[in-house]
């Protein structure tokens, strides 16, 4: 590598790590994070996984990771917690109670793992695009993914989401290497990388229908290497080689804990594992049992619809094929998507300048396509654009693309694009939790499309900490969407509707306008066990009021009549 070249990429990934070092101080504890890195630290403390199985715990203990320095207190017998789905969330809240004093430097170190992961997958990004599409492809990938409002959001939190993306994008990157030169070595690097996915984030195991494909995509009649038949058991056994190794990593990653269980000895609550135990209900579960349980835990969410939605000013229960592709367009920058889409059409464009899509990329495009399908027709879960995430550093590769055999025209309309939208995500640092592009209008209008964390994940108690400091308001009242105590940034509060009434009210945007469909518990009321849920009726008369201001763009302040 040139210089010039190293130069270039620390200085574009200077400017990511300091976006979200410098940005995260600024956020407060979100709803996911605040179970996400206890949880974390309770897996190395008691090699126990059971606590927030819904996830598994790759990189819940890779954020928790410094917190073994730090050694903050916790409770190491969940039973003496309520033994609900609020499990996690009753854990956490007394681990903040036992280091109230610490609890925004604990939350800070591990933010900084997750500011590693994003890193790296940048560098990840950067790499690859560079072996295929040259220095400028991979400097416009990166360029792209230091300044995606949603990468940063991301990276500045102590969640699975960002650390996710990065195993996944490193299993569909290996199966890519081992599909353009199959050999032992790919092989095995392919099987580690699909089993590290399978610990980050169950939604990884989407990727499993591209394995046993495999050595029919190298019968492909249209690439040169095209596998010969004889070679066709050899490359099958191969890509069994690389399933193996993904269950042994998982087994790895739980410990070896619960190996074999009989099938037939789970209860399991979604449908759909119920009908995949009956089919290999003879046979031991090559799986951990508490993979399993969380598996299922979660597929039961997606199918049951418990959780309400919103979209375009409508809540709704189940599915909306409408949201993820509404949420894509809302919440990807505009330069994103007009890059994405002139990549797509170099494709498809008539004459000699056309630059047809390798094998390799169309298996690519068929990954993401499959995943955005997925997730549009099957997950119930439609509360945040995040759950697409990985799809945005395999959707950056693809824009490498313009570099090649790029003209004039092409090379100022690309940098004018990157300009735009690095001048866009620093205009509206730190809130890249809350970014709209201009479709929507900005972030100021975001909550007329879409909620939770696409807006409001409970980010913005410093912003309103500032806002009354700067407003000389002494105490407000609060109705909150999220965890952390208030109190521990400086926020004086009473719980919104009590007497004596305060001049000032604070209300989240996701409980604003979620009505009678949504509330939420304010369990820092009273800690560790207690918790007050504020009456939807007292929330809907400000839905119609015009707000004083607002801390950053999910709390809205309202003056009391």
């Amino acid at each position: 590598m040139k210089r010039t070249e190293l130069i270039a990429l620390l200085f574009l990934l200077s400017i990511f790590v300091g976006l979200c070092f410098f940005g995260q101080k600024k956020n407060s504890v979100t709803v996911d994070e605040f179970a996400h890195l206890p949880a974390g630290y309770y897996y190395w403390q008691t090699r126990d996984f059971r606590l927030y199985a819904k996830n598994p715990p790759l990189i819940k203990m890779s954020a928790a990771l410094p917190l073994n320095l730090l050694k903050p207190c916790f409770e190491p017998d969940l039973k003496k917690f309520p033994q609900t789905g609020w499990l996690p969330w009753f854990f956490a809240n007394d681990f903040m109670v036992r280091n109230r004093a610490e609890f925004i430097n604990i939350f800070q170190a591990g933010r900084l793992m997750t500011i590693l992961l994003g890193s790296l997958l940048g560098l990840a990004l950067f790499f690859t695009a560079k072996s295929r599409y040259g220095r400028t492809g991979a400097f416009l990938s990166l360029t792209a993914w230091v300044f995606c409002p949603e990468a940063l959001a991301h990276s500045m939190m102590a969640t699975v989401d960002i650390g996710a993306s990065l195993c996944i994008f490193l299993a569909v990157l290996t199966l890519l290497n081992y599909l353009n030169k199959p050999d032992w070595k790919r092989t095995l690097l392919a099987g580690f990388c699909l089993g590290l996915a399978q610990l980050a984030k169950f939604s990884s195991l989407a990727l499993l229908v591209f394995y046993p494909l495999a050595p029919f995509f190298l019968l492909w009649p249209f690439r040169k290497d095209r596998l010969k038949i004889r070679s066709f058991a050899l490359r099958s056994g191969q890509v069994l080689t690389m399933l193996l190794l993904c269950l042994i990593v998982v087994a790895a990653g739980y410990g070896f804990q619960g190996l074999f269980k009989k099938t037939a000895d789970f209860r399991f609550q979604s449908r759909l594992m119920a009908e995949v135990q009956k089919i290999f209900r003879p046979w031991p579960a090559p799986f951990p049992e508490t993979y399993l349980k969380g598996l299922d835990g979660q597929i039961r969410d997606m199918e049951s619809g418990e959780f309400a939605n919103y979209l375009m000013g409508r809540w709704y229960s189940g599915v909306s094929r409408k949201y993820f592709p509404i949420a894509l367009i809302l919440k990807v920058p505009i330069p994103i998507q007009l890059l994405a889409l002139f990549a797509l059409a170099l494709g498809f464009r008539p004459g000699k300048k056309r630059l047809k899509f390798s094998p390799e990329e169309m298996l690519l495009l068929a990954v993401i396509a499959w995943l955005l399908l997925l997730f549009s027709l099957k997950n119930s879960l439609q509360i945040g654009v995040r759950y697409l995430l990985p799809l945005f550093p395999l959707g950056l590769l693809m824009t490498a693309r313009l570099a090649k055999n790029a003209g004039m025209l092409r090379r100022i309309l690309t940098a004018s694009l990157m300009l735009w939208l690095a001048l866009e995500t620093i205009y509206f640092y730190p809130h890249y939790l809350s970014y709209f592009n201009e479709f929507a209008g900005g972030p100021k209008n975001g909550h007329k499309f879409l909620l939770d964390s696409n807006l409001d994940w409970g980010q913005d108690l410093p912003a309103l900490a500032d806002f009354m400091k700067q407003n000389k308001i002494d105490r407000i009242e609060l109705d909150y969407f999220g965890h952390a105590d208030p109190g521990i940034y400086g926020v004086r509060y009473q719980v919104l509707g009590q007497e004596p009434r305060l001049e000032y009210a604070a209300v989240s945007a996701q409980l604003l306008f979620g009505g009678k469909r949504f509330f939420y518990p304010m369990l820092f009321v009273q800690p560790p066990l207690g918790g007050v849920i504020v009456n939807p009726e007292k929330v809907i008369p400000f839905q119609n009021k015009k707000p004083v201001g607002r801390a950053g763009y999910s709390i809205w302040i309202f003056e009391n009549d």
